[in-house]
């Protein structure tokens, strides 16, 4: 599921997919961007967030999420930058759903 179904997903049922505290939130939201900064810092690019969910049995409310980033860990190289140009070009208005981006953006 791309972020963009993520954020549909939870417009659509009228609330947040994740129940955390805004504290929690933060701290999240920094470890992804440490770990953003440090693959875009080694010139990665083309990975995925894998979130996970778990309720308790009957349940009572309590959740537990295990976030981490997983998928093929590529370099941003000559070959990934001839590809989004290819794609651009031939999938125009589709350029912001590519995976081929480079490593800032992710």
């Amino acid at each position: 599921m791309k972020d963009t179904n993520f954020i549909e997903i939870s417009k659509s049922i009228g609330k947040r997919l994740l129940n955390v505290t805004e504290e929690k939130c933060y701290e999240i939201l920094n470890a992804l961007e440490a770990d953003s900064k440090f693959l875009a810092s080694h010139n990665i690019m083309d990975y995925s967030l894998l979130l996970v969910v778990e309720t308790a049995p009957g349940g009572f409310g309590y959740q537990e999420y295990h976030i981490g980033i997983i998928d093929y860990l590529q370099k941003w190289t000559l070959s990934k930058k001839l590809e989004k140009a290819w794609k651009t070009t031939t999938n125009r208005g589709i350029s912001e759903k590519l995976s081929a981006i480079a490593p800032e953006p992710y």
